[in-house]
């Protein structure tokens, strides 16, 4: 007779054996387009059987990667109705995902089984982070404390460049708030610093599984395109799906608050994606099909003089 130690380790062994095993490629610190060999790995998936992501070959995680590895995690969620582990995390990117919050969606959507020292937890002094953690946005009220919490984080990183803070904390605002008035999903956006040699780059990072953009505005003004990236090109033109005169500022504003800073702005949704930079935009069809929009963006930062 086994006792309830043992049990427990039975069916861990059992499930383990059960599983899908799929090795997740080296590129979640990588530029948002590279990313897109994480998409890839849905297809080789199964919708029945348990599946774990294998982060060996993974040496390092930038926003867009951790949001777009939560992602698929949920997705593949939704397709097995089964939680995700995660499995050779490497001890860098094993501590990242842990101070992001990561593992706070509960062991429901994702997992690991990997064992860590705690003493290697990264700091989450305000003063010395580098991170706003993995933030759920689901209501207005969400988008506020967001805000709220970015902003005074920011005045750390950026110092008297309050003009810069006001912008982010509006890209913030405004990506966000398509999540809440279109997505139908919960959102996560989660932002990170990272000190270049003439400024400061800040990345964020936000994402859904809802409807996505081209869903949106069919809804409101039928077909407009015959790509996914051509939705995302007239959301950037000014084609909005709120109604009536409520809304903010849109996603062309996004992009020339973004551009204007010398930065970039990534937008994927469904099976498409457009890329803006101050040098013009470049688009992309015909990718893997993922659900609703993800978005990375970097603001550059330049000292006051």
């Amino acid at each position: 007779m086994l006792n309830q130690s043992e049990r427990s380790l039975y069916t861990l062994k059992m499930v383990f054996m059960s599983e899908i095993l799929i090795a997740v490629p080296d590129a979640l610190g990588n530029v948002p387009d590279a990313v897109e060999r994480l998409f890839a790995i849905l297809h080789t998936s199964s919708t029945g059987d348990p599946i774990a992501l294998d982060l060996t070959s993974v040496t390092w995680i930038r926003p867009y990667g951790a949001l777009s590895l939560l992602g698929i995690c949920r997705y593949l969620k939704q397709l097995t109705h089964r939680p995700v582990r995660l499995t050779g995390l490497q001890g860098d990117v094993h501590a990242y995902l842990r101070r992001i919050d990561f593992f706070k969606y509960g062991p429901e959507t994702v997992y690991t089984t990997d064992p860590f020292n705690s003493t290697d937890d990264l700091s989450r002094s305000t003063s010395s982070s580098n991170v706003l953690e993995l933030f759920p946005i689901r209501v207005h009220k969400d988008i506020y404390e967001v805000a709220a919490r970015a902003r005074y984080i920011l005045a750390y990183w950026l110092g008297s460049t309050s003009y810069d803070i006001d912008n982010i904390v509006i890209l913030l605002s405004e990506t966000c708030s398509n999540i809440v008035d279109h997505s139908v999903d919960e959102g996560i956006v989660t932002v990170q610093k990272y000190d270049r040699k003439h400024c400061i780059d800040v990345n964020l990072a936000i994402g859904d599984l809802g409807k996505g953009i081209r869903q949106s505005l069919m809804a409101v003004h039928g077909a407009v395109s015959d790509t996914c990236a051509g939705y995302i090109e007239k959301a950037l033109a000014g084609l909005s799906a709120r109604s009536g005169e409520r809304g903010g500022q849109g996603l062309g504003a996004i992009q020339r608050i973004v551009t204007e800073s010398g930065g970039s702005l990534h937008i994927r949704s469904e099976m498409g994606s457009v890329l803006a930079q101050t040098s013009g935009t470049a688009t992309c069809d015909g990718l893997y099909f993922f659900p609703g929009t993800q978005i990375a963006i970097t603001f550059r930062s330049k000292p006051v003089n």
